[in-house]
């Protein structure tokens, strides 16, 4: 091959780089007018937890961090409540989605990106697309507290590039996340974006992908030996 996937990659990059600039305007976008009030009802929202006595809690360990279905640890309160705004979903207040769900085989183990189909095509995804298709990009997925799905950890060809963490279950097949990534020098930070399981079996997934900074894509996902 006349160049490394590396090398390509900074091409891509280094021609784009005026577009790209222009799509890290849209991060302020997706905050309302009236963000501090939204930000203070879900403050409120985050103060009522789970007590011990509750019966939502009854049969099930405690998780920490783990508030009205969100992990309180991933980002603000404000900006938790305004990723589901702009997603347009409910983040479900059921445990239970933390210790069993579609993703919770995969758990402590490492998958490669095997495929991509862009949806909505953006300088970011371009990127990643030729990352896909010219290198190795792996995911190991990290044990959390009692089993669940903790950090994400992104490698390019051999290089950390990133992690994402898991803030609130939509349901067992979809959920919410932040993550942060690097490549060559150029950084995506504090991406919220919505993850939804097209198909899955022991081997193999797929997601369906929408991010602020990302914009839309599938990704195929096949478990490491």
């Amino acid at each position: 091959m006349a160049m490394s996937s590396v090398a390509k990659i900074s091409g891509i990059v280094a021609t784009m780089l005026l577009i790209a600039a222009g799509f890290a305007i849209f991060s302020s976008r997706h905050i309302s007018s009236d963000g501090s009030s939204t930000a203070a009802g879900s403050e409120l929202l985050d103060s009522i937890t789970w007590g011990e006595d509750s019966s939502l809690n009854a049969e099930l360990p405690s998780l920490p961090d783990l508030v009205n279905g969100w992990n309180t640890s991933v980002g603000t309160a404000g900006q938790r409540a305004e990723a589901a705004k702009f997603f347009g979903v409910t983040v479900s207040q059921d445990p239970e989605v933390w210790l069993e769900n579609d993703m919770t085989p995969f758990v402590g183990r490492t998958m490669k990106m095997t495929g991509i189909d862009i949806l909505k095509r953006n300088p970011f995804n371009t990127v990643i697309e030729i990352a896909v298709k010219e290198g190795t990009v792996l995911w190991t997925i990290e044990p959390g507290p009692l089993g669940t799905s903790g950090a994400w950890v992104e490698h390019i060809d051999g290089k950390y590039t990133g992690v994402a963490h898991t803030a609130g279950y939509v349901s067992r097949g979809a959920w919410l996340e932040e993550d942060n990534k690097s490549l060559l020098g150029h950084k995506i930070e504090n991406d919220w974006g919505l993850v939804e399981v097209k198909s899955v079996s022991n081997t193999t997934v797929v997601l369906k992908y929408w991010s602020y900074k990302k914009a839309k894509f599938i990704m195929t996902w096949t478990l490491l030996p």
